[in-house]
C-alpha cells in the first residue's frame, strides 16, 4: 500500500479510504490511486483484503548475494514454499554490505510486510540490535550471529569441518590447511575456530583478501605457492568456489589434484558434479534449511509457536574425484 501511495502522491490513509469506497475524495485523487495500482499490478481486492485482516500476504527475504548459486536456491526455495500457503516474497540483495543490510532490511520492512527472513552478510551488532526493535516476526537463516536473540535456522559449521577434516585425515593427510574466506562472516569465523580446533594448532590458514569467490581461491592457493613453503597435502576451502580457484591456480603450476594435492570444499553447488576433477564437498543441506526457515516465519506470523526457536541442520560429505591418498602412501 506504501507504494501505491509513493506512486500516487498521496498519503496511505488516501489510499485505504479509496480501496474502502469513502465517497468523499476527490475525484482526481481517487483516479490516481486507481491508476497507481493498476500501474503496480496490484488488486484493489488484496489491499481491501489486506486492510480487514491486518496482513500483506508478503514476506521479506534479505539475501547477500542474489548472482550466487548459494543464495539462488535459497530464494527458490522459499517463493516455492510461501506461494503455496498464499504469500508473495519481496527480495533484496544487500550485497555483502552491513550498511546496504540496514537499508535493505529499512526498505523490506517499509513495505508492510508480515514476516522478514534474513541471511545477514556479516557480523555486524547493528543489523542485530535493528532485527530485535523490529514489530514483525523475523528468523535468521544460515549467518546467524552470536548476539542474535531471535528465531533462527542453521548448518552445524562444527560438523561440516568435522566432515571434511575427518576426510582428509582417512585418506592418510597429516598436513592440512584451509583457505579462509573473510573471517567477518559469521560461519567462516565459526569454520575456523573449529579447523583449528580439529587440527590442534597444526592446520594452516591461508586467508584471501575480500573475496570468497573463485578469485578468493584463485589467489589464496597462489600466495600459498608463492609463499615457499612445503605444500600441504590436504587442503580444506571455506566454499566450493574458492575450493575451484584454488584448482585452478595448482593446475597453473603443474600440480595435479588429487595426485599432488587434495581439496574439499563446502556446499555442494550444482556445478561441482561436472568439472574436472569433481569436487569433492560437504553438502549444505540448502533447500531443507529454506523450507524450515520459511516454515518457522508462517508459524510465526500466524501466532503459532515453532516446534523450536533454533534449528541446526547436519550437512552430507559427498566424495568425489579431488581427493585421494597423499603421494607418498600410494602404492
Amino acid at each position: 500500500m506504501r507504494d501505491v501511495a509513493d506512486r500516487a502522491q498521496v498519503s496511505i490513509t488516501t489510499v485505504s479510504n479509496v480501496v474502502r469506497g469513502w465517497p468523499y475524495i476527490a475525484a482526481e485523487t481517487r483516479s490516481r490511486v486507481e491508476d497507481a495500482i493498476e500501474a503496480l499490478g496490484y488488486s484493489p481486492h488484496s489491499i481491501a483484503q489486506g486492510l480487514r485482516t491486518g496482513r500483506t500476504q508478503v514476506i521479506g527475504l534479505v539475501v547477500p548475494d542474489l548472482a550466487s548459486q548459494y543464495f539462488a536456491v535459497m530464494v527458490e526455495t522459499v517463493e516455492t514454499v510461501a506461494q503455496q500457503r498464499g504469500y508473495n516474497v519481496f527480495v533484496v540483495n544487500s550485497r555483502n554490505s552491513p550498511e546496504l543490510e540496514i537499508q535493505a532490511v529499512e526498505q523490506v520492512t517499509s513495505r508492510w510486510v508480515d514476516g522478514l527472513l534474513i541471511v545477514q552478510s556479516t557480523r555486524s551488532a547493528n543489523t542485530s540490535k535493528h532485527l530485535s526493535r523490529m514489530q514483525i516476526p523475523v528468523v535468521a537463516m544460515e549467518r546467524v550471529p552470536q548476539d542474535y536473540q531471535g528465531a533462527s535456522c542453521m548448518i552445524d559449521n562444527q560438523a561440516i569441518v568435522r566432515l571434511a577434516v575427518g576426510h582428509l585425515r582417512d585418506l592418510g593427510h597429516r598436513a592440512i590447511a584451509m583457505l579462509v574466506a573473510p573471517r567477518d562472516i559469521t560461519v567462516v569465523e565459526a569454520r575456523v575456530q573449529a579447523f583449528l580446533s580439529l587440527t590442534q594448532g597444526h592446520g594452516t590458514l591461508i586467508p584471501t583478501a575480500d573475496d570468497f569467490g573463485l578469485h578468493g581461491g584463485y589467489t589464496a592457493a597462489k600466495r600459498l605457492l608463492d609463499s615457499g613453503g612445503a605444500l600441504p597435502t590436504g587442503i580444506f576451502a571455506s566454499n566450493d568456489l574458492m575450493a575451484l580457484g584454488a584448482i585452478r591456480a595448482f593446475s597453473e603450476h603443474g600440480i595435479h589434484v588429487p595426485r599432488d594435492v587434495s581439496i574439499v570444499g563446502v556446499d555442494d553447488i550444482p556445478s561441482c558434479a561436472y568439472l574436472t576433477p569433481a569436487l569433492t564437498t560437504v553438502r549444505q543441506p540448502l533447500e531443507l534449511l529454506a523450507s524450515a526457515g520459511i516454515t518457522m516465519l508462517l508459524s510465526l506470523i500466524d501466532e503459532k509457536p515453532p516446534g523450536a526457536q533454533q534449528i541446526v541442520l547436519l550437512p552430507e560429505l559427498i566424495v568425489r574425484e579431488s581427493t585421494g591418498a597423499p603421494r607418498k602412501s600410494k602404492r
